[in-house]
């Protein structure tokens, strides 16, 4: 499991850096429009592939470090084995099975794609969107293998009552509290 957790960490750490380069791009790209009266579709599209990639391939890691969207009802109240069982319930019967339903429902889409060599609308746009369009598939494989390394995690933490060590129990004083 730490192989699928290590991979969750280096790419999200890794397609963060690319905000950084979507500022820049963008930055730039409104310097030349508004001052030197010049604008750059590609780059444009390169923006928003790289947001699609940032958005998408950091969800493991944040899968990972349990820093995903949680919609709290009662979760703060309850222990760490409750904890647990809440989270490896939600795993089996709703992570797995969505991203499951998402490679099935999107793999003629994407193949579909490929077969057209598919490329931007624009003129003048980015070619191999099929590229960009295969992240889905991707994405759902990856939280896939990051959803297995969680069962563990979680099956670990209702044996010992422990949290799973990749959570940061420490960002806040509530969250020491409650554990």
């Amino acid at each position: 499991m730490k192989i699928i957790d290590q991979l969750s960490k280096w790419i999200g750490y890794g397609v963060a850096w690319l905000t950084f380069f979507m500022v820049l791009a963008t930055f730039y790209n409104v310097i030349s429009r508004y001052f030197l009266n010049a604008y750059s579709i590609q780059l444009n599209e390169a923006v928003l592939i790289m947001n699609a990639l940032v958005f998408l391939l950091s969800a493991p890691l944040l899968l990972y470090a349990d820093k995903h969207v949680r919609v709290d009802v009662l979760y703060t109240r309850l222990n760490n084995t409750q904890k647990g069982i809440v989270d490896l319930f939600g795993t089996l019967a709703l992570l797995l099975p969505f991203c499951a339903f998402i490679i099935y429902y999107s793999w003629q889409y994407v193949a579909s794609s490929w077969r057209l060599k598919e490329s931007s609308g624009e003129v003048g746009g980015l070619p191999a969107l099929y590229l960009v369009k295969s992240l889905i598939i991707v994405v759902a494989v990856l939280l896939i293998l990051q959803g297995i390394s969680l069962v563990f995690h979680k099956i670990k933490q209702i044996k010992t009552g422990q949290p799973s060590p990749n959570i940061d129990t420490h960002t806040s004083p509530a969250a020491k509290e409650t554990n």
